[in-house]
């Protein structure tokens, strides 16, 4: 129950649905408001003066639980929108919140360090965190590449090196010209970000910052200068929420072909029917550590378990 100067309210009905990490969690309530003074209508005229009373909380106001420390998912929803409908001489207001953050009572949440890349160094995370979903789908491919030497009989091609963007030297081999498949995974690392925590603009500075670049740290269990990050969408899902995608492709040979040694018309030296020279390439991109991308804190902590591991326990 609360008493305002012009108007009293009593709550008549809560409902809550407590979502899974990746859905809506709702609150309603329905609260019943009568004047102060037996007897008077309430009409729709007098909305206003009940929000501005206090009576109810105005749209984007937090959920209040009584008792409440602040660290529960409805403590952590906002009001959406409110209904208004004629009760007697009262009004009746169904009110709306709805959150995205989700906790796992008793620590039974798992983190992951920023630098960590082995899930058996998971560590609990404090009990009660808020924490945001986040999730890794790989899908594994192949790019078709023209190879100038093979490993055949006892000549081995020397592998390209993953922060090196032009051999130093003739990878040997033998002489086969063919297309070959270079075997790649793509990544989309999708998760969730509250704009109340992380503005947009920084959002969209993050993506820039990425977009383009390699991996200068080892990344989902991939090494240095396999990975680039191919771009990142923000797309908006309701409220102070958004979702951040960020779309990585790892490639077996760190992204280099085998690029004989060109004379100056443009026609690969060749000796004796042979290639004179042939080394492994790459266009130059220059790196950026992935991993800051993990938020600081439990969240972050959370997150990237979530990602590694595929759930969140």
């Amino acid at each position: 129950m609360r008493t305002t100067t012009s108007f009293l309210a009593n709550r008549i009905q809560l409902t809550m649905a407590e979502a899974d990490i990746w859905g809506v969690n709702r609150v309603t309530e329905a609260w019943h408001i009568s004047s102060i003074t037996p007897g008077v209508d309430v009409d729709f005229d007098k909305t206003e003066q009940i929000l501005q009373e206090a009576a109810i909380g105005r749209v984007g106001a937090m959920y209040t639980k009584v008792g409440g420390t602040g660290t529960t998912w409805q403590e952590n929803c906002l009001l959406r929108d409110i209904s208004w409908s004629k009760s007697g001489l009262g009004l009746l207001a169904t009110l709306n919140y709805t959150g995205r953050y989700w906790f796992a009572k008793g620590g039974s949440a798992k983190g992951l360090g920023r630098t960590t890349e082995a899930l058996t160094s998971a560590t609990v995370i404090s009990a009660d965190a808020l924490l945001l979903p986040a999730m890794i789908m790989p899908t594994l491919r192949t790019r078709a590449s023209k190879a100038f030497r093979l490993s055949i009989s006892g000549n081995t091609v020397t592998d390209p090196i993953a922060t090196v963007d032009r051999s130093t030297a003739d990878i040997g081999g033998t002489q086969l010209v063919a297309d070959i498949d270079i075997r790649q995974m793509s990544f989309k690392l999708r998760m969730y970000i509250d704009a109340e925590s992380l503005s947009l603009q920084d959002v969209s500075q993050i993506g820039l910052a990425y977009t383009g670049k390699r991996n200068s740290a080892v990344f989902f269990g991939c090494e240095i200068g396999s990975m680039i990050c191919d771009g990142v969408s923000i797309s908006h899902l309701e409220g102070e929420y958004w979702e951040l995608v960020l779309d990585l492709t790892w490639d077996e040979y760190s992204f280099h072909s085998q690029e004989p040694e060109l004379m100056p018309d443009g026609k690969p030296r060749m000796i004796l029917a042979r290639y004179y020279d042939v080394r492994w390439t790459r266009e130059y991109r220059s790196s950026v550590d992935f991993n800051d991308i993990w938020p600081d804190g439990d969240l972050g902590l959370s997150q990237k378990f979530q990602a590694y591991k595929g759930l969140w326990y």
